[in-house]
Parts: C-alpha cells; sequence; structure tokens
C-alpha cells in the first residue's frame, strides 16, 4: 500500500468549502461505484458527527452553517481509491476571517498550517463567485485646486487595513498563493481552483458573465489577470486547473429554487465544469490532485 498523502483546503469564510465537503462526503457515503474513489474506513479520524451533520443539511437542502469552530486541526477526511491502493487525507481547517486578515496583515502563517502546506502534495483553493471585488480602477484627473488642497485634513486620509472584506479578490488570492509559494519554493504542488456558487453565472443578469459557464478558466483568467499571471510564471511549483462547481445545484436560501431540486437525485444537483466539459462528478477537483495529469 502506498504512504498516505495529504491534500489541504484553503478558502475564506463563505468561499464555499463546507458545503462541497458535505456534498463530497454524502455522496461518496451513499454512493457505489460511481467515483473514482470512496472513504477509507480504515482510517481512524476523532469525530464523524459534524460531517454526519452537514451531509444530512446538504441532502435535505438546508443551508449549513459555515463556521467549524474548535475543529481546526481535527476536520479530516480520509480516502482512497477502490483498491486500496492510494490512500489520502483531505485536510479542512477552520480558517476565519480574523485568519486571512491576519495573514494579510503580517504576511505569515499560523505554525499548525503552515506545517500542513509543507507536508501537502496538493491544494484545493476555494472562491466564491457570488463575493468576488472587483479592482477599483482611479479616473479622472488629480485635484490641483489650492484651496481645496489646503482644506484637507488628516480626518479625510483612510488608512489603508488588511481588510479581506474590503480588498479586491485578485489581490487578496494572490497574496495568498504568493506566500504559500515563499514559504514551500521547492514544492511542486498540483493545484485545483474551485469556483463555487458557479450555477449563478448561468442566471447572470449580464450576457457576457452568461457565457462564461462553460468556460470557468475563462472566468478565472479574466477575473483574476495577477493570480493567473503568477501561476503560470511559476508553473514549475504550481500545476493548476479550475473547475466551476455548483455542489447544491440551487440557492438554498430561495425556496423556489429548492422545489424544483426535491425530486432530483442528490448526484445529479451537483454541477461540476472543468477543463472536459461539464458534469456531475463532484470528485474531479480532487481526481485533479491524484492523477497527476
Amino acid at each position: 500500500m502506498m504512504p498516505e498523502r495529504q491534500f489541504t483546503v484553503i478558502g475564506s469564510a463563505e468561499s464555499g468549502k463546507t458545503t462541497y465537503f458535505a456534498a463530497l462526503y454524502y455522496l461518496l457515503k451513499n454512493a457505489d461505484s460511481q467515483y473514482a474513489f470512496r472513504l477509507n474506513l480504515k482510517h481512524e479520524i476523532l469525530d464523524r458527527t459534524y460531517l454526519n451533520e452537514i451531509s444530512q443539511k446538504w441532502a435535505e437542502l438546508e443551508e449549513i452553517d459555515h463556521t467549524v469552530t474548535g475543529f481546526w486541526g481535527k476536520l479530516e477526511l480520509p480516502l482512497t481509491d477502490k483498491d486500496d491502493n492510494n490512500p489520502f487525507v483531505v485536510f479542512i481547517p477552520d480558517l476565519a476571517g480574523e485568519f486571512f486578515n491576519k495573514t494579510l496583515e503580517s504576511r505569515t502563517w499560523e505554525k499548525a498550517f503552515a506545517d500542513q502546506l509543507s507536508q501537502s502534495y496538493g491544494i484545493l483553493l476555494f472562491i466564491n463567485v457570488l463575493d468576488y471585488r472587483h479592482v477599483v480602477a482611479l479616473s479622472g484627473k488629480p485635484q490641483r485646486d489650492p484651496k481645496k488642497v489646503q482644506a484637507r485634513n488628516e480626518s479625510q486620509i483612510v488608512l489603508w487595513e488588511p481588510d479581506i472584506q474590503k480588498l479586491p479578490s485578485d489581490v487578496v488570492y494572490t497574496d495568498l498563493i504568493q506566500q504559500v509559494y515563499y514559504q514551500n519554493q521547492s514544492q511542486r504542488y498540483y493545484l485545483s481552483i474551485i469556483l463555487s456558487a458557479w450555477d449563478v453565472i448561468v442566471n447572470a443578469p449580464s450576457k457576457r458573465e452568461q457565457a462564461f459557464y462553460n468556460h470557468p478558466e475563462q472566468y478565472f483568467r479574466e477575473r483574476f489577470p495577477m493570480l493567473s499571471q503568477f501561476l503560470e510564471s511559476h508553473s514549475t511549483t504550481f500545476h493548476m486547473k479550475v473547475f466551476g462547481v455548483s455542489a447544491y445545484g440551487c440557492d438554498p436560501t430561495r425556496a423556489e429554487q429548492r422545489q424544483q431540486l426535491e425530486d432530483v437525485e442528490p448526484f445529479e444537483r451537483v454541477k461540476v465544469v472543468g477543463p472536459d466539459g461539464p458534469s456531475h462528478d463532484i470528485t474531479l477537483p480532487l481526481l485533479h490532485l491524484l492523477t497527476n495529469d
């Protein structure tokens, strides 16, 4: 049997990671042989209570509490291939907004998380398309009126703050991935970028956004040019694929959308769009980390 490999999840609060793993756990627990791997029941984990709870909520189209309080370093998903020859563990840390703010400000990881990354073979990076913040362009001519310049005072100056809720998304995620790179330059990571809540793209008011639905990599390159260029220029470290994922298949907060999916089989509710087109296979982002293609 091959030694167990580790993968780490990176994603801010509300990035979609909890919903994804709720769906993944439920489907692997209840599926027979339609996926390339399954739950590794030989691997002992401290507590399956939380995974059971969130997976059941997902199955019933209920909203999931995205706070994993108290589970940092303990919430893990042990998986293996069908022949038990390739066991691996996905670690799902509780990374609250405060953690990311601190990381952006100090440009350092918590030691426990840094150690986790140094031992990991691959990364799943979660980005919620509903939480995208554009880069704000500066336009107009500088103010040259000397009276107005003189009238300025310190109370009008807004100091920069490392607030993940205010900074452009491209800046935030580029900074996070740069930190992974600079602290582990000798490693090679297989990276799956998961654009969560992907179903909203096809229903977007803009036809331009709708056109992105079958092309998540195009969306990523246009919306995250800085991160995309950084990853391309460090392709020897990061072997990347982009996936658009809708774990629910709808907005669970809207009753009319939930009703439309009540009679749909759970695995068919999942929508995944990858390099090979649309699918219902929620394991594809993980499969990229394992097949090393």
